[in-house]
């Protein structure tokens, strides 16, 4: 939970790790992929502030996205109201994976790489 606040934990829920954010998925459900994220910037639209517009809370497609930000290591916590990181399954050594950040600030997403021992938020994606 963010910054072991209950008030926070009710907000943003809580921040996992990678290994966590796996083994906690519901069945029938998933960490999606980068390609799935990909596919879902995409379908969004075609510029980076119209995928923002559309995955915050008020945006069109649901996903309402909350800027809980992510916790590093040493359990400190940073980014709160500033961006939303999301794991991705794909890993890319023993030690990072990808995840999917958005920012509140430059309204944009990307990928980025990220330790799997951080804490991040984790959405995922229903089993086709």
């Amino acid at each position: 939970m963010y910054d072991n606040s209950q008030a926070k934990y009710v907000k943003y829920g809580y921040l996992y790790d990678f290994q966590t954010a796996l083994d906690i998925s519901p069945e029938g459900w998933h960490i999606p992929k980068k390609e799935e994220w990909d596919k879902m910037y995409c379908e969004l639209g075609t510029h980076f502030r119209d995928v923002y517009e559309s995955l915050k809370i008020t945006g069109h497609s649901g996903f309402d996205a909350l800027f809980g930000g992510w916790r590093i290591v040493r359990g400190m916590y940073n980014g709160e109201n500033a961006s939303a990181h999301f794991w991705s399954c794909c890993e890319i050594n023993d030690n990072e994976a990808w995840h999917f950040k958005i920012s509140a600030y430059k309204q944009k997403y990307d990928f980025k790489k990220g330790d799997k021992r951080l804490g991040m938020s984790v959405r995922y994606f229903k089993n086709i």
